[in-house]
């Protein structure tokens, strides 16, 4: 278990090279690179309310 846990957070930094699936996942919200990423190609509410 340890293992996987530690797998999936270095995919959280991988998600670029995976496929994207973990940029679709909420994982990915935890990194905040990442989450504004989302945000602009995602919901929009969420960019305006960071600036």
């Amino acid at each position: 278990t340890t293992q996987l846990r530690l797998c999936s957070k270095q995919s959280k930094s991988g998600a670029k090279t995976k496929p994207g699936r973990t940029d679709s996942k909420p994982g990915s919200a935890n990194s905040a690179p990442n989450s504004r990423i989302l945000d602009r190609s995602g919901p929009p509410q969420e960019t305006q309310g960071d600036s």
